[in-house]
């Protein structure tokens, strides 16, 4: 592993040929993206001990409210390992409106539910 800094007139394809490592592995490692612009003097990491191995997987955790848009929660959904229920909410004031304790009879157990106090005290769901 070492690094390279940036010279005039480089660009990815050159650096990571010079560096013997797929460009791919040059974009990841360092978090360029298109259209993968480089700063003059910028310091990029070249691993080239890694080369050929497999990348670290990538856990990808995502938050949603239980009344999410289906579709959007559709969409979303294979780019997220996990997937947590944001199930709190906030009155106008800033406070935090607390989880319920017991079934509110729709068989949620959050205060997100539209049919439970809470809700009706601090969520303004927006459709």
């Amino acid at each position: 592993m070492q690094i390279y800094v940036v010279k005039s007139g480089d660009n990815v394809d050159s650096i990571a040929a010079e560096a013997g490592i797929p460009v791919s592995t040059l974009l990841w490692d360092n978090q360029i993206v298109y259209p993968y612009r480089l700063a003059v003097g910028q310091a990029l990491l070249l691993d080239n001990e890694r080369n050929g191995k497999e990348k670290s997987p990538l856990h990808v955790n995502g938050y949603a409210y239980p009344f999410i848009n289906p579709e959007t929660l559709d969409w979303t959904r294979p780019y997220l390992t996990d997937l947590s229920v944001f199930s709190y909410g906030f009155t106008t004031e800033g406070d935090l409106v607390p989880q319920l304790d017991g079934n509110c009879g729709c068989g949620s157990r959050s205060a997100a539910c539209p049919d439970t106090d809470a809700s009706r005290r601090g969520w303004e769901i927006q459709q």
